[in-house]
């Protein structure tokens, strides 16, 4: 059986890809995000809920993350991804990723939202928090 915390490492691979600087199970603002993903050359935050199959639980995380993202993905495990209405995700601005045992692949783009993320750039810029 397939963990959560099993499904991080090629979600962290796929955004530090992407210039990232992945961030796990960051709190913000009273509450633990599973993976925080800081750009600082264009000061972009992008939270990212993994779940295994409990999409329901990872919508309204995902739904709370968009008040300090200006993007917020739902990673779900790919056997699951059917039962995820990707309208309801679209319809909040929500991306999907599925993961498998290959990788991930980027199923529904997020909407992407103005937020001021100076301040967990600076301390994504950081090199103790650095991983």
């Amino acid at each position: 059986m397939m963990l959560e915390s099993e499904m991080l490492d090629p979600v962290k691979t796929f955004f530090h890809g992407l210039g990232f600087v992945p961030l796990e199970e960051y709190r913000i603002v009273g509450k633990k995000v599973d993976l925080l993903c800081v750009c600082t050359k264009d000061r972009r935050v992008v939270a990212v809920e993994l779940k295994l199959r409990d999409w329901k639980r990872g919508l309204r995380q995902c739904v709370q993350d968009a008040a300090f993202s200006n993007e917020t993905y739902l990673a779900i495990w790919h056997r699951y991804a059917d039962n995820v209405p990707k309208d309801l995700l679209s319809e909040r601005g929500i991306g999907l990723i599925t993961v498998n045992a290959e990788g991930i692949s980027l199923v529904l783009e997020a909407r992407k939202q103005r937020f001021d993320a100076i301040g967990i750039v600076e301390l994504a810029e950081d090199p103790r928090l650095r991983s």
